[in-house]
């Protein structure tokens, strides 16, 4: 039935709002407000973006397109209402009522979780110079201090009294370098798993170090307390160096120290069945040589592997790491080369790119926001013993929420942090990828303007946004050309156990 004589002649067309991605024969859009993707032909592609442009009638549309055929215009116009990408009413977008709504269900939700870990700053020193620890130096902008031990054992006590009912409960051993402070480590490891005991709590170890200072005793020590270990390494030598130096002497390579020893210490954490995982932080040499990253990843038997992408004010790095525009070129283009060998690796190896993506597109993912722990299920504890909402705010003093000996009003902070979601962010609100990713972390969006979601006061797209997008595009054509039976495997991909190497 033509539209016409449905609607009226006259009757404006509204589109949706979507994202549109060719590459070669294949055009795909992705409607935003209901998350899913839908194949087009070129005229459609072209109807649709006409008028998204401007709302016309079927007149004016034609009028536009004066090289289509009329009669095949009806059609994509059709063809486009029954899918629902067309309408003859302006589509709403999410009302201040549904707003409201969301935020006093969110702050329900938030206020049934547990409290159970804590991250413990057991030092604010470091033997690193990283241009992009946002913990500056690894003093978050203050004194390079340790840890003391009363400061320690009052944190400990917090965790055991704010944890309640709860029977399980985690401290990750964080810094600066944790293993500056070792003595400490040992100390809080003994004490903790002593207090726990009396709670009738399990308690886990967890710890992000950069390895420098392992050897055989300290490795020893985290395999017999079955310490979980996250290591920062950044990848193959020539990209860890550049990222990572030393402080005291730039030019030695920390890869040659550091890289023995993490073996090592892998080597008897397998036999002990401890787990561990890699953090990579994201700089510019990764991003011209991602294919050369993942394969060194590959090497490591873990599914733990997290990148993170290094955010600079301004886009201004010390040291040249900041990622370019024309970097990302490189990187689309590297990204186009794995979805071309997807179908065959994708059986073979543990760690891709596209397997979460390819998931919640299959599944009709919505997020909301971005994280649902600072404050809620875990605080960072700085080494004089300041509670902050997570490790990444620790240095921030407007963010601090208290202190181990006082505590903190935690149903204030969840009022606050109920409100900390892509809708109040002026940014977020008008990305066509908002709800892939839920927003910016809340801290990287703090360190980058000064709010916990995005505003206008930062003038250039955080890289972290730029590559999002990159990654969902190629996703989605990677979505188009799957089979129905690929896509059912995609579904049942455990993302939990087989880590995509997504970007964070």
């Amino acid at each position: 039935m033509r539209a016409e004589s449905r609607y009226g002649k006259e009757k404006q067309i509204y589109a949706r709002e979507f994202h549109t991605v060719k590459d070669n024969e294949t055009i795909v859009t992705y409607d935003v407000e209901n998350t899913r993707l839908i194949q087009l032909d070129d005229l459609e592609a072209c109807v649709l973006k006409s008028i998204t442009e401007k709302p016309a009638s079927m007149p004016e549309l034609k009028k536009r397109l004066p090289d289509e055929n009329g009669d095949k215009i009806e059609e994509a116009v059709n063809e486009l209402i029954n899918v629902d990408m067309l309408g003859y009413s302006p589509f709403k977008n999410i009302s201040p009522k549904k707003i409201a709504e969301f935020e006093r269900r969110r702050l329900k939700s938030m206020k049934k979780k547990e409290f159970k870990q804590i991250a413990l700053n057991v030092t604010h020193r470091c033997n690193m110079n990283c241009d992009y620890c946002y913990g500056g130096d690894g003093s978050y902008g203050g004194p390079a201090i340790d840890m003391s031990r009363d400061t320690a054992r009052q944190a400990v006590d917090f965790l055991m009294k704010e944890s309640g009912d709860s029977d399980f409960c985690r401290i990750t051993l964080f810094g600066g370098e944790p293993l500056l402070n070792f003595e400490l480590v040992k100390y809080v490891v003994q004490y903790a798993r002593k207090e726990a005991s009396k709670c009738n709590k399990k308690i886990h170890f967890g710890m992000t170090t950069n390895g420098i200072l392992l050897d055989d005793d300290k490795i020893d020590f985290l395999v017999k307390e079955n310490i979980e270990l996250t290591f920062s390494i950044d990848g193959p030598k020539d990209i860890h160096d550049k990222s990572r130096p030393f402080k005291s002497n730039k030019e030695k390579s920390s890869y040659d120290l550091v890289y023995p020893k993490i073996a090592r210490y892998i080597e008897k954490a397998e036999v002990n069945n401890c787990h561990y995982g890699l953090r990579a932080t994201v700089t510019r040499p990764t991003i011209l040589n991602m294919c050369d990253v993942i394969d060194f990843f590959r090497r490591f038997k873990t599914k733990s592997i997290i990148f993170d992408v290094a955010e600079y004010r301004n886009g201004i790095s010390p040291s040249n790491l900041a990622i370019s525009n024309d970097d990302l070129s490189v990187y689309r283009n590297q990204l186009k080369k794995m979805a071309e060998k997807y179908k065959e690796d994708r059986l073979k190896c543990e760690y891709d790119f596209f397997a979460g993506p390819l998931k919640e597109m299959k599944n009709k993912t919505r997020k909301e926001s971005h994280c649902v722990s600072p404050g809620i299920h875990y605080v960072g504890i700085s080494a004089e013993g300041d509670i902050f909402p997570c490790h990444r705010f620790v240095g921030y003093k407007e963010t601090k929420l208290g202190n181990v000996w006082q505590g903190f009003h935690r149903e204030k902070w969840l009022e606050k942090y109920a409100k900390v979601h892509l809708y109040n962010s002026t940014v977020c609100t008008n990305c066509w990828v908002r709800y892939f990713c839920g927003g910016l972390c809340p801290a990287t969006q703090y360190y980058l303007g000064g709010d916990m979601v995005l505003s206008e006061k930062i003038e250039q797209e955080p890289v972290h946004c730029q590559l999002k997008k990159i990654v969902f595009e190629e996703s989605m054509l990677l979505f188009a050309r799957l089979s129905e039976e690929e896509l059912e495997v995609v579904d049942c991909l455990d993302t939990q156990k087989c880590q995509s190497l997504a970007l964070t």
